[in-house]
């Protein structure tokens, strides 16, 4: 009996600038025509990998559908791919093409839960840490909230708000269109231009269990919350309120309850991972404070708690979307993946996962507690008002040791210096709206102590 042909029906890249930075502090995002020789590069270097970090694991119904039709699931070097089974078939001008033994319905989810090994990686990646709810991220081929272009899977990023307050390292779209990257230095918000675009953002933080704890931010002193829910459509479908003599510090909100704290109980909500991918999953949950503050995020329900545990983001993909860009079947039913009769290989779909990686201010501070010199000239290095040194930039975390440089408008380095590396990715420091990573250095020529 013959053996069962599989062909590769997609393919989900993660790229994050954590493990794709090189020394010199080039990315994989500087410039993205010339990924895959970036990509092949840092594979025969060895590199560490994002691969390293993560488990692709499959939910309880997702593995029934991966047996029902007989999928495969193989991790690469940056994500995973998913195989199929297939008939081959030749084109009147010779080209092959491959029909899947079974397909796959449209609205089927292809859900994959990314979860960690360890805590590196939600450690080094851009994401805001002061935070109401815990969302994981959810990303999907499906447009379900705001406009995506393939082969990124992330949302878009929204243009800059002056009434939201930014944690150093967030995204935003000025007025031009530009993606910038948010900070402060002493008192005074910047921005730095970003390289690159469809990079993960607040906007993919959707993904919630039906019970899960609302976190209100100290200085707001709640005393009354009013808790809304309303459907795709703008219709309320749970609402409740919560009072406290002391400012309340967090609040449960189970939406599977309808007890007697539920002002208005009506309609089933829809949840992953049964539930269709399209805006009728989409929620929006707002959080009115003291009467007056209103705070609103879109959030995506996961019935089974467990399954977001430990996890850094699910990857859903479906059949046939509303971008035809992003279907995993042409027009015919066939997959698209083929060989032309000269050897070419027309791939199959491969989507991005773009993730930037925290940034900080590298401080610089003395072993021995003494004040650190600074050079006035330095275009690296500044005084922080205290005996240390820091960096005049927030730096981008990277696996590599990664050296300070200054490039000019072409990206051709004109001046560079390697100074000490954080020991470690993982420990930051927040004071106030900067994060920074401490380097604690000895006395020598590169850092002189200031004895006078």
């Amino acid at each position: 009996m013959p053996g069962i042909t599989y062909k590769k029906l997609f393919e989900v890249q993660l790229l994050h600038e954590y493990y794709l930075s090189k020394s010199d502090e080039t990315t994989v995002f500087d410039d993205l025509t010339k990924k895959d020789a970036f990509l092949a590069n840092s594979f025969d270097q060895r590199w560490p990998s994002v691969s390293e970090e993560i488990l692709f694991q499959l939910p309880d119904t997702v593995q029934k559908t991966f047996a029902d039709y007989r999928l495969r699931l193989i991790p690469t070097y940056t994500g995973y791919s998913v195989f199929t089974p297939v008939n081959e078939d030749e084109l009147a001008d010779g080209t092959l093409v491959y029909k899947p033994l079974v397909k796959l319905p449209a609205t089927t989810n292809l859900l994959v839960k990314l979860s960690l090994k360890n805590k590196l990686l939600a450690a080094v990646t851009n994401k805001r840490i002061k935070r109401n709810i815990p969302a994981v991220y959810y990303f999907t081929n499906e447009d379900i909230s705001a406009g995506k272009t393939f082969p990124v899977l992330c949302a878009g990023i929204a243009a800059f708000d002056s009434s939201y307050t930014y944690e150093q390292g967030e995204l935003y779209t000025d007025s031009t269109g530009n993606l910038c990257l948010f900070y402060i230095n002493a008192n005074t918000p910047y921005f730095l231009p970003v390289k690159g675009n469809g990079y993960a953002n607040k906007n993919d933080e959707l993904l919630v269990p039906l019970q899960f704890t609302y976190v209100f931010v100290g200085e707001d002193k709640v005393t009354k919350a009013t808790v809304e829910l309303s459907d795709h459509t703008g219709k309320k479908i749970r609402t409740y309120e919560f009072k406290s003599d002391l400012p309340l510090k967090k609040q449960l909100l189970n939406f599977n309850n309808l007890g007697s704290d539920i002002i208005i109980p009506q309609d089933a909500i829809v949840s992953l991972p049964t539930g269709d991918v399209s805006a009728t999953i989409v929620y929006s949950l707002a959080i009115t404070l003291n009467d007056t503050k209103k705070l609103v995020q879109k959030i995506i329900f996961y019935e089974g708690g467990d399954t977001l545990s430990d996890c850094w983001a699910v990857i859903n993909i479906k059949a046939g979307v509303s971008n035809a860009a992003y279907n995993l079947y042409d027009a015919g039913g066939l997959i698209t993946y083929r060989k032309k009769p000269d050897g070419t290989i027309l791939p199959a779909p491969i989507f991005e996962v773009r993730v930037k990686s925290r940034s900080a201010f590298w401080r610089f501070i003395n072993d021995r507690q003494g004040k650190l010199k600074v050079d006035a000239g330095s275009s690296f290095l500044q005084r922080d008002g205290t005996n240390n040194l820091v960096s005049r930039l927030p730096r981008n975390a990277s696996a590599l040791p990664a050296m300070f440089t200054v490039k000019d408008k072409f990206g051709n380095i004109t001046e560079e210096k390697f100074l000490p590396n954080p020991v470690s990715d993982e420990r930051i420091s927040i004071e106030g709206q900067k994060i920074f990573s401490d380097i604690l250095v000895a006395q020598s020529t590169l850092f002189p102590v200031d004895t006078g």
